[in-house]
């Protein structure tokens, strides 16, 4: 029940105080009004998820925000996917609307790797938000209004539906193929053959560069094998893996199956990719 800006912390996370910004251009988790990137937060109070922290000394205070939704027009459906656990969840539906990082929900950016998206209907009125807000603080709060979303745990209907109209403009490739890894509702159980490794779901694992270098680009964890699993949309097909990327060791390494908006390896954090079975190693 810490607050940061006026919103509460909520679970999963941490007050920090930023003393020294590395990457200044680097975007906050959750941006206030005039505090959107590390280099901005300086001298400042915000929040940041525990699991992407390294605690070496201390903590502090906070500061102010404020909210305002738009209407919504055309309908473009998805199901929202608790962001706190890895499962199939649903704990509300509606209709994405953008991913363009500058568009607003509640008066602020929506920033990378979210989606924006009008709430019609909620399962769990309790589900805490992603990013809380002065006046919102779970699911129950934002029926018939905007909230931003993980990318990763959102999961759309149709790929054909247009997109509703937004203050932010949108590509016609992004109306189409909304790129996120649709996580689909029921997941595709693996079915073990001879030929194929049979690992846990979940297990941490390293993606070797796929050019034979044998670099380690990242770190995450294994999803499927299931040959007819989906990855954004395409069935993953033989002798490859669905995998989460948590950690990006070289941001500019290539994917193996790029799309409109993961082409190299700093897009696909925090999403899931396709990768060469021979290239992933278990840890």
């Amino acid at each position: 029940m810490e607050f940061v800006n006026n919103v509460p912390l909520g679970p999963n996370s941490v007050k920090v105080v930023v003393e020294t910004a590395i990457e200044v251009d680097a975007f906050l988790w959750r941006p206030a009004p005039k505090i959107y990137t590390i280099g901005q937060a300086v001298g400042e109070t915000v929040a940041w998820p525990q699991d992407s922290l390294l605690v070496l000394d201390e903590e502090i205070d906070p500061d102010h925000i404020l909210g305002k939704s738009p209407e919504t027009v055309e309908k473009n459906n998805c199901k929202l996917l608790h962001w706190l656990t890895q499962d199939e969840e649903t704990v509300a539906e509606g209709r994405w609307e953008s991913r363009d990082p500058k568009a607003l929900v509640d008066g602020l950016p929506l920033g990378p790797n979210a989606v924006k998206v009008y709430v019609d209907a909620v399962t769990l009125p309790q589900t805490f938000l992603w990013r809380p807000t002065e006046k919102h603080s779970t699911l129950g709060d934002c029926l018939k209004s905007y909230v931003a979303w993980p990318l990763s745990r959102v999961s759309f209907d149709s790929l054909n539906s247009e997109s509703p109209a937004t203050e932010s403009p949108i590509t016609q490739s992004q109306v189409h193929t909304p790129p996120a890894p649709a996580k689909i509702s029921k997941p595709v159980a693996q079915t073990p053959s001879s030929s194929r490794k049979i690992v846990k779901e979940g297990q941490k694992c390293k993606l070797l560069d796929i050019t034979g270098q044998k670099v380690v680009v990242a770190e995450g964890r294994w999803s499927s094998n299931n040959p007819e699993q989906l990855v954004h949309f395409v069935p993953l097909g033989k002798n490859a893996v669905r995998v989460w990327v948590d950690v990006v060791k070289v941001d500019d390494a290539m994917v193996w199956r790029p799309t409109s908006a993961i082409e190299c390896m700093e897009d696909a954090i925090g999403t899931t990719i396709a990768w060469p079975e021979d290239k992933v190693v278990i840890v």
